[in-house]
């Protein structure tokens, strides 16, 4: 089988490092592809999982406009500049908004795709 099921983080974050590219409708899974520097897109079933792809700068498509998964037609979608570019805008905002909280930050999450 080509599915598998994880209960346990790092063990999941090893297989995924070990993919050349992660697509589907779960955004957390392909967040973790993109931090690990694996090339992933998401397939948007709704809006909300549209919307915190737009925000973040994530590769994405909407489920309405495939008429059939193509893998190779996903992979020329992707372009794993856009997050960690968007991470350089909204990263400095999230720490002010802590800060304005009165929460202390920890160190920077390091991406690992073209920084």
């Amino acid at each position: 089988g080509h599915i598998r099921a994880f209960f346990d983080v790092d063990q999941w974050i090893d297989a995924i490092r070990g993919y050349d590219f992660v697509f589907g409708s779960r955004f957390h899974g392909n967040m973790v592809a993109l931090q690990n520097g694996v090339p992933a897109c998401v397939v948007c079933h709704d809006t909300r999982t549209d919307d915190m792809c737009e925000f973040l700068g994530m590769p994405h498509v909407g489920l309405m406009e495939l008429d059939s998964i193509a893998v190779r037609d996903l992979y020329d979608r992707v372009a794993c500049v856009a997050p960690a570019e968007r991470h350089k805008t909204l990263y400095p905002q999230y720490i002010a908004f802590l800060k304005q909280n009165g929460l202390t930050p920890t160190a920077a999450p390091q991406l690992s795709a073209a920084e």
